[in-house]
């Protein structure tokens, strides 16, 4: 009988989680910030040299925004890279999710890391990702 309340409790739990998702899709979740999602092609793309923080901001057009530009940050410390891998060169068009928060691009000066002049207005996720198509 406790195992079969125990269940209970725990479908009841999944159900309130998958419910408040829907009903508040861009919540803050575990304090990491406001989610959004972001789809469209690559206009330009910036490497961030710094070797303990490397990544690329990608300036993407995207279509969700009427084309406004969203500035993203790609790390493979902390991004997924999902299919087609093409994210190193504008061009392809690419899908995917990032947490809002500001990320200043950090290029390597002698043996220190600066900041750099790229800035942008998001840290691609690990669960969503970045996908790209096969070509432009």
């Amino acid at each position: 009988m406790n195992q079969r309340k125990n269940k209970i409790i725990f479908y009841g739990i999944i159900g309130i989680m998958v419910a408040m998702g829907f009903l508040f899709p861009r919540t803050n979740i575990s304090g990491l910030g406001m989610h959004d999602y972001y789809g469209g092609k690559i206009k330009k793309v910036t490497y961030c040299t710094c070797y303990y923080d490397f990544g690329v901001v990608l300036e993407i057009e995207d279509k969700s925004r009427n084309n406004q530009t969203v500035k993203v940050f790609y790390s493979p410390y902390m991004s997924r890279l999902r299919a087609n891998y093409n994210i190193w060169y504008a061009g392809p068009n690419v899908i995917g999710g990032y947490t809002i928060g500001s990320k200043q691009c950090k290029d390597t000066s002698g043996y220190t890391c600066k900041d750099g002049d790229t800035k942008a207005d998001g840290i691609i996720d690990w669960i969503r990702g970045i996908g790209s198509s096969l070509s432009f």
